[in-house]
């Protein structure tokens, strides 16, 4: 009977019918001559690996194979099962739950070989399962280095937030629930499977940051600070933009509420305020260059390369104020 090409995943019925293989080897680079341990996946394929090399990298397996027998561990959640029989050179077979794509990743993050790639939120997933299981500090640190040095959320950031939650990752938490800044989140919006194994207060606490988040992003528009940076100089071609201007108001709070006002070019007050208002649900920084926020400016702004570059760098630096805004939010 050929062997079943299991997944991760792999359903009951899918490890039964593997158990009714024959046991075959990973092969290389799992097959070392001087091994002197094998360890069974349940869709039987057979690591040929070495007791200290585990030992090392994990508390649990020095823990297992410092008791007495092999036959010990039973009682262990780790294992389904130890086997007293041996491989045809003697080695000691312990069956593993974890299929053989587990295995292989969890090998190959211990020993010297090359890290696996974590190429998408299901092998992110077993990574930090086998991180959690085994207790080996060195691949929780590798998953949450994939996601933190590049930003990466694979296109799932609701769901890459879930499996954060659930591993108790801080870091992939917050690069995850950043992400979902770029939509609406709202009670309504599909939730990922992985929300099934996380409490309620999860999707609470990542609608209550988007929730701050609009908010701040929104008011940005009324902090002195923020016209600080976002500067039009006077005689530029964004201030000469015809039509009437507008004001925004300000708020400065000293020992008395004070309000205070920025004028702005007709366009650009019109730009702004829409941004604001979008802000609110996309607090993202990149909604600020959202195109239907364009139509606020006439098409002389666009068929002048002068006033099209200023355009330009006013949102570039609109921008960064949200960026700035955003990041205050803890």
């Amino acid at each position: 009977m050929s062997l079943l090409p299991l997944s991760p995943d792999s359903t009951p019925e899918e490890i039964r019918n593997a158990e009714d293989t024959v046991p075959t080897e990973y092969g290389s680079p799992f097959d070392d001559s001087d091994a002197d341990i094998i360890l069974s996946s349940c869709d039987r394929f057979n690591f040929r690996v070495h007791k200290l090399m585990l030992s090392k990298a994990s508390t649990v397996f020095a823990n297992m194979f410092s008791l007495p027998t092999a036959k010990s561990v039973t009682d262990s959640p780790v294992f389904t099962a130890t086997s007293d029989a041996s491989s045809p050179d003697g080695l000691t077979i312990v069956e593993m739950v974890e299929d053989r794509h587990a295995l292989a990743m969890l090998f190959y993050f211990i020993y010297p070989y090359r890290n696996p790639s974590l190429s998408n939120i299901t092998e992110l997933t077993l990574a930090l399962r086998l991180a959690d299981k085994f207790q080996i500090d060195v691949i929780r640190a590798f998953a949450e280095d994939t996601i933190a040095h590049a930003g990466v959320t694979f296109g799932e950031p609701e769901r890459l937030f879930a499996v954060g939650w659930l591993y108790r990752s801080r870091i992939i938490v917050s690069v995850a629930a950043k992400a979902t800044l770029s939509h609406p989140v709202t009670h309504a919006f599909a939730l990922p499977k992985e929300f099934d194994d996380i409490s309620a207060s999860a999707l609470y606490t990542l609608q209550d940051y988007h929730r701050r988040c609009g908010e701040a992003a929104s008011n940005a528009i009324h902090l002195p600070a923020t016209w600080d940076d976002l500067k039009i100089a006077p005689g530029s071609n964004l201030d000469k933009i015809s039509g009437p201007r507008k004001r925004i108001t300000l708020n400065t709070f000293t020992e008395t509420y004070i309000s205070e006002n920025v004028v702005l070019p007709g366009a650009v007050g019109d730009y702004v305020e829409r941004a604001s208002a979008l802000l609110q649900v996309r607090p993202d920084p990149s909604t600020t260059r959202d195109l239907s926020l364009w139509s606020s400016f006439q098409p002389e702004v666009y068929s002048n390369k002068d006033s099209l570059k200023e355009l330009q760098e006013f949102i570039h630096q609109f921008e960064n104020v949200i960026e700035k805004a955003l990041n205050s939010v803890s």
